[in-house]
């Protein structure tokens, strides 16, 4: 741990940091008063800025790790963000959603998510190249769960299946 940086009535410390091959995992407290927090920060070290990270089993499996360390008592809204904000954010969204919609449905329509993003906060997923790669991860992600479902893992799937966005 290293020392507690403050920001006004703000403390924040670092109670631990792990790196892991594809991200940086960090453990803080928040305090705030008698307030304390404990935050969870997974920092993506395989996703080049404007581009797209080399494989979809890079993110998918990103993507899963970050459901993985959801409390699952109350999750509550998880954060996203990049250098700008709407580029690797919007695709990184994206997919989670999209990985959790098509548990349930067997519609899905990429364009209209990522139009009704980009209705509350512009130019979500920022190239031709991040667009293309949502279809690709999901593609692949639908395969993949074709050929291995069973029951033990839709049960889980109906559990981790919460909406984690909201727009502030």
């Amino acid at each position: 741990a290293r020392e507690p940086v403050y920001y006004g009535d703000l403390v924040v410390e670092l109670e631990s940091e792990s790196t892991l091959p594809d991200y940086v995992l960090r453990v803080m407290s928040i305090k705030l008063g008698n307030r304390v927090r404990k935050v969870k920060q997974l920092h993506y070290l395989k996703w080049p800025d404007m581009g797209c990270p080399e494989t979809t089993w890079l993110l998918l499996n990103f993507v899963g790790a970050t459901r993985l360390y959801l409390p699952h008592n109350d999750p509550g809204p998880i954060v996203v963000h990049c250098s700008a904000g709407v580029g690797r954010t919007g695709t990184f969204i994206a997919v989670d959603y999209l990985m959790q919609h098509v548990r349930t449905s067997d519609v899905i329509d990429i364009y209209s998510y990522v139009m009704k993003m980009r209705n509350n906060r512009p130019n979500m997923v920022q190239t031709e190249d991040q667009y293309v790669f949502i279809h690709d991860c999901i593609k692949d992600y639908v395969n993949k769960n074709d050929d291995d479902t069973d029951d033990e893992e839709e049960e889980e799937e109906k559990q981790e299946d919460q909406s984690i966005y909201m727009n502030v």
